[in-house]
Protein backbone atom coordinates (compact mmCIF):
# COMPACT_ATOMS: atom_id res chain seq x y z
CA UNK A 1 0.00 0.00 0.00
CA UNK A 2 1.31 3.45 -1.01
CA UNK A 3 1.26 5.69 1.90
CA UNK A 4 2.74 8.79 0.16
CA UNK A 5 0.30 11.87 0.27
CA UNK A 6 0.44 14.79 -2.26
CA UNK A 7 1.90 17.67 -0.60
CA UNK A 8 -1.51 19.24 -0.83
CA UNK A 9 -2.72 16.50 1.86
CA UNK A 10 0.63 16.61 3.96
CA UNK A 11 0.13 20.02 3.90
CA UNK A 12 -3.12 20.04 5.75
CA UNK A 13 -2.25 17.39 7.92
CA UNK A 14 0.41 19.94 8.92
CA UNK A 15 -2.10 22.58 9.54
CA UNK A 16 -4.21 20.66 12.10
CA UNK A 17 -1.08 19.49 13.70
CA UNK A 18 -0.20 22.96 13.66
CA UNK A 19 -4.11 24.36 15.17
CA UNK A 20 -4.09 20.98 17.74
CA UNK A 21 -0.71 22.27 19.19
CA UNK A 22 -1.92 25.82 18.91
CA UNK A 23 -5.18 26.29 19.48
CA UNK A 24 -6.90 23.08 20.39
CA UNK A 25 -4.43 21.26 23.14
CA UNK A 26 -4.36 24.86 25.02
CA UNK A 27 -8.12 24.88 25.26
CA UNK A 28 -9.46 21.76 26.67
CA UNK A 29 -8.88 23.11 30.16
CA UNK A 30 -11.04 25.88 29.42
CA UNK A 31 -13.38 23.53 27.81
CA UNK A 32 -13.61 21.67 30.60
CA UNK A 33 -14.06 24.39 32.46
CA UNK A 34 -17.12 25.95 30.53
CA UNK A 35 -18.51 22.01 29.96
CA UNK A 36 -18.48 21.69 33.60
CA UNK A 37 -20.39 24.83 34.28
CA UNK A 38 -22.81 25.14 31.02
CA UNK A 39 -23.38 21.36 30.56
CA UNK A 40 -22.63 18.87 27.92
CA UNK A 41 -25.45 20.17 25.60
CA UNK A 42 -24.79 23.64 25.55
CA UNK A 43 -23.07 25.67 23.09
CA UNK A 44 -19.69 26.48 24.77
CA UNK A 45 -17.70 29.87 24.36
CA UNK A 46 -14.40 28.38 23.85
CA UNK A 47 -15.68 26.11 20.92
CA UNK A 48 -17.47 29.08 19.09
CA UNK A 49 -14.07 30.47 19.27
CA UNK A 50 -12.13 28.00 17.70
CA UNK A 51 -14.66 27.22 15.07
CA UNK A 52 -14.09 30.61 14.16
CA UNK A 53 -10.14 29.76 13.96
CA UNK A 54 -10.14 26.72 12.02
CA UNK A 55 -12.70 28.27 9.44
CA UNK A 56 -9.82 30.94 8.86
CA UNK A 57 -7.33 28.61 9.13
CA UNK A 58 -9.38 26.69 5.99
CA UNK A 59 -10.38 23.88 8.44
CA UNK A 60 -14.03 24.26 8.77
CA UNK A 61 -15.55 20.86 7.56
CA UNK A 62 -11.96 19.60 6.40
CA UNK A 63 -13.03 16.13 6.36
CA UNK A 64 -16.21 16.58 4.15
CA UNK A 65 -15.94 15.48 0.64
CA UNK A 66 -17.88 17.76 -0.74
CA UNK A 67 -16.01 20.73 0.99
CA UNK A 68 -11.88 19.37 0.74
CA UNK A 69 -12.20 17.42 -2.13
CA UNK A 70 -10.01 14.97 -0.51
CA UNK A 71 -10.48 10.99 -0.29
CA UNK A 72 -11.31 9.12 2.69
CA UNK A 73 -7.83 7.51 2.78
CA UNK A 74 -6.51 11.52 2.60
CA UNK A 75 -9.28 12.19 5.29
CA UNK A 76 -8.00 9.95 7.74
CA UNK A 77 -4.71 10.84 7.87
CA UNK A 78 -6.01 14.41 9.35
CA UNK A 79 -8.69 12.98 11.15
CA UNK A 80 -6.34 10.79 13.19
CA UNK A 81 -4.80 14.49 14.42
CA UNK A 82 -8.48 15.14 15.55
CA UNK A 83 -7.43 12.13 17.67
CA UNK A 84 -5.33 13.70 19.83
CA UNK A 85 -8.40 15.67 21.33
CA UNK A 86 -11.25 13.24 20.78
CA UNK A 87 -14.00 15.37 22.31
CA UNK A 88 -12.91 19.20 21.35
CA UNK A 89 -10.93 19.14 18.37
CA UNK A 90 -13.67 17.52 15.71
CA UNK A 91 -16.75 19.99 17.29
CA UNK A 92 -14.09 22.75 16.23
CA UNK A 93 -13.46 21.41 12.63
CA UNK A 94 -17.33 20.01 12.15
CA UNK A 95 -16.28 16.75 11.40
CA UNK A 96 -17.98 15.49 15.24
CA UNK A 97 -20.36 12.52 15.54
CA UNK A 98 -23.25 12.03 14.63
CA UNK A 99 -23.41 14.97 12.49
CA UNK A 100 -20.30 13.88 10.28
CA UNK A 101 -21.49 10.52 9.59
CA UNK A 102 -24.92 12.23 8.87
CA UNK A 103 -23.56 14.81 6.31
CA UNK A 104 -21.51 12.03 4.15
CA UNK A 105 -25.33 10.20 4.04
CA UNK A 106 -27.32 13.56 2.87
CA UNK A 107 -24.43 14.35 0.40
CA UNK A 108 -24.80 11.09 -0.97
CA UNK A 109 -28.71 9.81 -1.03
CA UNK A 110 -30.43 13.26 -0.36
CA UNK A 111 -32.81 15.14 -3.10
CA UNK A 112 -32.31 18.93 -2.99
CA UNK A 113 -35.14 19.80 -0.22
CA UNK A 114 -33.92 17.34 2.12
CA UNK A 115 -30.10 18.99 1.38
CA UNK A 116 -31.37 22.57 1.72
CA UNK A 117 -33.48 21.66 4.93
CA UNK A 118 -31.34 19.19 6.70
CA UNK A 119 -27.75 19.22 4.80
CA UNK A 120 -26.52 22.93 4.85
CA UNK A 121 -27.47 23.66 8.64
CA UNK A 122 -25.30 20.80 9.46
CA UNK A 123 -22.83 21.74 7.34
CA UNK A 124 -22.83 25.16 8.20
CA UNK A 125 -22.95 24.19 12.31
CA UNK A 126 -26.07 25.92 12.87
CA UNK A 127 -27.97 22.70 14.20
CA UNK A 128 -26.62 19.37 15.53
CA UNK A 129 -27.81 15.86 14.43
Amino acid sequence: MNRDFEPEIQELADLMRDFMNTQILPSEAAWATQRDARGINSVLPIVEELRRKSARRGLWNLLQPQAAAITQVESAKIARITGWSPLLAPETINSQDPDYGNMNVLNAFANEAQRETWLEPLFDGTTRS
